[in-house]
């Protein structure tokens, strides 16, 4: 445990050119507390729990500088103490490292919420743990930084989301045919499915007279499904037979299909 006194992080706020270096006291209260709040959250998550309350231990004079004292409040197991975690992070973002573990999550979020309006209502912001050596300089390289962690995270995720089937299968849906255009060679309209409702867009390449029979009313429809790959319903479906389904009728489809199951795919070259 750090002794009494000891100065365990320094965070100070340098004022915009034209202020003289003088810093808005709101924006200096702001990101303190922006800091202190972000300490906390570090603490829990790398302790399971608060083990440290925050202590102002010196204040420069005519400076916008605070140094922070951690002082352990609860007598239990510490996993890793906020002030250095918080520094070794942003010390790693700057060195260009981009990938951290989940529980590194408060301590970029801290960084992202200090580099806020940076070059706009304060220069810049530095923080220092007990090692003088071990500076963050929060400014616009450190926020490109963490945009860049921000978008290397996205695309981990989307790399890692299910894949769904992009081509086109031949299948069989059930719902209910509206809103036909019968302008041009190529009828275009939609087909609400009628498990979930799901509007998809349909071209028909049937006679006229069969598509208004089916019109508004509960239809089978088969034909190529064309799939974006953005879900596991198709996007568009070229209609090649339309039977409408009258009272029994759909017994006779019992069995040979099931609007939810997983189609055989044959997807285009």
């Amino acid at each position: 445990m750090s002794a009494s006194g000891e100065r365990d992080l320094t965070f100070k706020l340098y004022g915009l050119d034209h202020m003289q270096g003088h810093v808005f006291a709101d924006v200096f209260a702001k990101k303190l507390a922006t800091l202190v709040k972000g300490l906390r959250e570090i603490d829990r998550a790398e302790n399971g729990g608060k083990r440290f309350e925050y202590v102002i231990v010196g204040l420069e004079v005519s400076s916008a500088k605070v140094a922070i004292h951690e002082k352990q409040v609860v007598d239990k197991a510490v996993k890793r103490r906020p002030c250095a975690e918080l520094v070794s992070i942003g010390r790693r973002v700057q060195l260009g490292e981009t990938k951290f573990r989940e529980t590194a999550e408060p301590s970029l979020v801290t960084f992202e919420k200090l580099t806020k309006s940076h070059d706009e209502k304060f220069g810049y912001a530095t923080v220092v743990d007990s090692d003088p050596g071990n500076v963050v300089r929060i400014d616009s390289f450190l926020n490109t930084r963490l945009s860049k962690i921000r978008a290397a995270h996205q695309l981990s995720v989307a790399e890692q989301s299910p894949k769904y089937f992009e081509g086109s299968s031949w299948g069989a849906f059930d719902g209910t045919i509206k809103e036909v255009d019968f302008r041009g060679d190529v009828p275009i309209g939609h087909f609400f499915l009628s498990s979930g409702g799901k509007d998809i867009e349909c071209i028909f390449q049937t006679p006229e007279a069969e598509i208004r029979d089916a019109l508004n009313q509960r239809s089978m429809v088969e034909g190529s499904a064309i799939y974006d790959g953005s879900g596991g319903l198709p996007v568009r479906i070229e209609v090649r037979s339309i039977v409408p389904i009258r009272g029994s009728s759909i017994l006779r489809w019992a069995g040979s299909f099931s609007e939810m199951a997983e189609p055989i795919w044959e997807a285009d070259d």
